[in-house]
């Protein structure tokens, strides 16, 4: 990490800095980076790495100090925010080509730009798997209410069939208790011409 007086954060530093600059951050937005940039420093050194990233992006978009984003991107990598610490290392690396540890950051790019592809060739990798899953279940729930679809219509044509045409049954139905009419009306004529017999016996020869 980069200490405040470093990177010439103090108020009578930074003037000095900014000298050659036609515009620069009021005393007021010094005074504020330096208050920020001082609670960043204190939650680093507790571990709060996402508190202490926003200090630090504060401080720089109040005075636009470059080395500051060298603490951003410190910051952001312990915080493995890759994307964040990234941009940082760059556009502090643009503004100082010849920084003592520009070979540092340069391996630290490296470093976070193989990461990044790596976890986007992931990420396309997780979505892929999830698209053929949602497919495959898009498929099988089509499959579904096809069969029951085509079980519906099996069913109403059932029942269209048998409220329509009753076929040969009812007539079967009918012959049938003809039939047993008939039998019926024979054995009361035999049983009638029985009784008869029995009562009226013929004469002696």
């Amino acid at each position: 990490m980069r200490s405040l007086f470093s990177i010439c954060l103090v108020a009578s530093c930074v003037p000095a800095a900014l000298a050659s600059a036609q515009e620069g951050p009021s005393d007021a937005a010094i005074e504020e980076a330096r208050v920020a940039f001082v609670a960043g420093e204190t939650a680093y050194a507790e571990g709060h790495f996402d508190d202490a990233l926003q200090h630090f992006q504060r401080a720089y978009e109040l005075t636009a100090n470059p080395d500051i984003l060298y603490n951003v991107a410190t910051v952001a990598d312990r915080a493995r925010q890759d994307q964040v610490a990234l941009d940082a290392y760059r556009g502090y690396l643009a503004a100082r080509p010849q920084a003592p540890d520009a070979e540092h950051v340069a391996g630290r790019i490296d470093v976070l730009e193989r990461q990044i592809r790596e976890a986007d060739a992931r990420a396309a990798r997780s979505r892929e798997a999830q698209a053929r899953e949602e497919q495959l279940r898009l498929d099988a729930a089509d499959a579904r209410a096809g069969e029951e679809a085509a079980r519906r219509r099996e069913d109403e044509a059932r029942r269209s069939a048998g409220g329509d045409d009753p076929g040969a049954a009812p007539w079967v139905l009918l012959g049938a208790g003809a039939a047993v009419v008939v039998v019926g009306v024979v054995l009361l004529v035999v049983a009638l011409n029985d009784v008869a017999a029995v009562e009226s016996p013929s004469a002696p020869m």
